[in-house]
């Protein structure tokens, strides 16, 4: 019995994959609006989407969205499941603050019977799909599906068609401190630099995160700083070069990067190494 069960997890599964990693998914769920009737629900009846509810939406955007339906309100319907007396939004997030937001008390909506796991599959192919999506969505929504359903990494890099190492790069995000998230949240720091963050101890983020705003670091130069502040060996033939002429040497594989605190400091390494 056991292992007949086992084998009906695997089949529900690798079902649910050759589904969800198409896409066409969110097309295939809006052409139901045509084929099933939408209903118009009150905005205070229908929540933010509670595995989400942490990634705060752009004031900046929903603003505009605002905006633009107090001049015309036809709102596309939103795709929300039935929580008791509430509804939960799926699709739609950004339509529905910016309605409550234009003062429009109801929205059509298209309601639909789906579990948590094919809530959390719509959630990551929107995420996928969409341009410039906020790299968190992603985070959370695997996270949920790794921990409530048992979804491998390979699993979750086949359904967002990326590869493992992106996908666990990404999880890790979400033990970041909440400050950091939020940063990430607000676009004041890229994915780049909040990946990078990663690989430090929580007191050795504060400080790195100190300088990105400071010295208004790109991904590189933070990726550099980071390796510095773990440790990372200077090669004994550059002492010469970080003693004497005042710079920073970084090996990374086949390439050597030299900074210097000036350019003149600069100018007397090449100066210096021309001669020999």
């Amino acid at each position: 019995m056991r292992n007949e069960k086992k084998k009906l997890i695997q089949d529900n599964l690798s079902t649910l994959l050759k589904k969800y990693a198409k896409t066409d998914v969110i097309q295939s769920i809006e052409r139901e609006y045509k084929a099933h009737p939408t209903q118009n629900i009150n905005t205070e009846l229908i929540d933010d989407n509670r595995y989400l509810s942490k990634v705060k939406l752009s004031p900046k955007k929903v603003d505009i969205f605002a905006k633009q339906l107090e001049i015309d309100p036809f709102i596309e319907p939103l795709i929300v499941r039935q929580k008791q007396d509430h509804y939960e939004v799926i699709i739609g997030r950004k339509r529905l603050f910016a309605a409550r937001q234009a003062g429009i008390e109801q929205v059509p909506t298209l309601i639909r019977n789906y579990n948590d796991e094919e809530t959390l599959l719509i959630l990551l192919a929107v995420a996928r799909d969409e341009h410039k999506v906020n790299v968190l969505e992603i985070a959370y929504v695997c996270h949920h599906l790794a921990k409530d359903f048992g979804y491998t990494q390979a699993d979750l890099a086949a359904l967002t068609h990326q590869s493992r190492p992106q996908i666990t790069n990404i999880t890790r995000l979400l033990n970041l401190p909440d400050n950091v998230l939020l940063d990430l949240n607000d676009q004041k720091i890229s994915y780049g630099h909040a990946r990078a963050l990663c690989a430090l101890p929580e007191t050795s983020i504060q400080k790195m995160l100190k300088q990105i705003y400071e010295k208004n670091l790109t991904v590189r130069e933070t990726e550099r700083q980071v390796a510095i502040m773990k440790g990372k060996k200077v090669d004994k033939r550059f002492k010469e070069i970080t003693k004497i002429h005042k710079g920073k040497v970084y090996v990374e594989a086949n390439k050597v990067i030299v900074e210097f605190k000036s350019e003149a400091d600069k100018e007397k390494f090449l100066d210096l190494i021309s001669k020999k």
